[in-house]
């Protein structure tokens, strides 16, 4: 920028100063979605609306107007003479919303939209939000019709290069995301687990000679498969190998679907490092935050997906007689979270459909090269508890829960 457009855009800044009905300063400017990111020099001391102090630094409530005009019919639509509308609010409440909950710059900002031409913002007008239940159970609806068409399509019709597939799983995990004041992030699906946790993992014994083995070399034998053994399972196909595992016997017992009388080996392992697990189980209970400002519920298909994440755990645990192909659409999915921001996550937690309040632990584990052999071997940074040993279990019992059907 030149000279004399440097000196012009000061001139007009500066008149712009002078003219403001009203500031708030850098420090009270911190929690509204993008607008605290829109903090200036006033080339003078100005004082804050909202903490009464004089300030060098922060936002004229003009340079609100340019977002707010632009982007509330987003969110909400004005009610025309309907007075049996319950579920309205007021402008200066929408602005609340978005900005801050200060009477003085509610007032004078409410003031500022209605001076324009547009008929939309109303001093004494009563809005309706755009998102109500109706929209997110649609949403929702929708949501769960392109997830089920999506694994039709990945097992009958496109499977390596559906990257519509792919994208729309990246957007699931990206919609867990949420941004806090000005760059801390919250993960709905995040869950970390401290260094020295014991996990439990088992093994069908299938007889004496086989017992024998475990107990010889338990930590290999108990361990997750070489890639080359590992056979097709709810988050991994066939050749590749992840370690799953429960924080309890019994569902490690249950998940692996005995017989009456079958005996069951099962170790600990400890955990060596921290873990990051995309925790499905999280998103149960999840409660969607407002929409920010930028957003457009109503137009923006990748928003309303964030309304899926509740029912996303039913989705990729609900059991099933697995075939080749049953898996496909969760081993796709926990490739994505496998690869997402290059290996953010180091596992996933789902319930067991085998056993009620059970919980699975998947771990993916990282490639580490064998100088020795030229090979590379997986690290899933677990260590076998060598001094609690195998423990060894018999099933004496399996009880079918049912209901009738009409």
């Amino acid at each position: 920028m030149n000279k004399y457009l440097k000196d012009l855009f000061y001139e007009k800044r500066q008149e712009e100063i002078q003219k403001s009905v009203g500031v708030v300063c850098e420090e009270c400017n911190q929690k509204a979605y993008y607008f605290n990111t829109k903090n200036a020099d006033f080339f003078s001391v100005k004082c804050c609306l909202i903490c009464s102090k004089e300030k060098e630094k922060g936002i004229l409530l003009e340079d609100f107007l340019f977002t707010l005009t632009r982007k509330i019919n987003n969110h909400y639509e004005l009610i025309q003479n309907d007075s049996s509308e319950t579920a309205t609010v007021s402008l200066k409440q929408i602005l609340k919303r978005f900005t801050y909950d200060n009477d003085l710059l509610l007032e004078k900002l409410a003031d500022l939209l209605c001076q324009d031409s547009n008929s939309f913002y109303q001093v004494k007008g009563l809005y309706r939000s755009k998102v109500d239940e109706a929209f997110i159970e649609k949403c929702k609806k929708e949501a769960i019709e392109e997830w089920n068409q999506l694994s039709k399509d990945l097992k009958h019709n496109r499977r390596f290069t559906h990257v519509e597939a792919s994208r729309f799983y990246e957007r699931l995990i990206e919609a867990c995301m949420h941004t806090l004041e000005t760059t801390e992030e919250f993960n709905s699906a995040l869950k970390t687990i401290k260094m020295g946790t014991v996990f439990y993992r088992g093994r069908l014994v299938k007889d004496n000679f086989h017992r024998d083995l475990l107990l010889s070399n338990p930590g290999q034998e108990l361990c997750a498969p070489p890639d080359y053994l590992a056979t097709n399972s709810r988050m991994s196909p066939p050749g590749i190998s992840f370690m799953y595992m429960a924080r309890d016997p019994e569902t490690s017992i249950a998940e692996l679907r005995p017989y009456v009388n079958d005996t069951i080996a099962i170790g600990e392992f400890v955990s060596t490092k921290e873990f990051k697990f995309f925790d499905f189980t999280l998103l149960d209970k999840l409660k969607h935050g407002d929409a920010n400002i930028l957003d457009d519920p109503k137009n923006d298909k990748y928003f309303q997906k964030r309304y899926l994440l509740s029912s996303l755990h039913e989705l990729i645990s609900r059991p099933f007689r697995a075939t080749d192909t049953s898996y496909i659409e969760t081993q796709m999915f926990a490739e994505t979270i496998r690869n997402y921001r290059d290996g953010f996550f180091d596992g996933i937690i789902f319930g067991s459909s085998q056993r009620d309040g059970g919980l699975n632990y998947v771990l993916f584990g990282d490639y580490l090269k064998d100088d020795s052999k030229g090979a590379l071997t997986r690290d899933y940074h677990v260590k076998f508890n060598d001094k609690s040993g195998i423990q060894f279990y018999q099933v004496l019992k399996m009880e079918a829960v049912t209901k009738k059907m009409n």
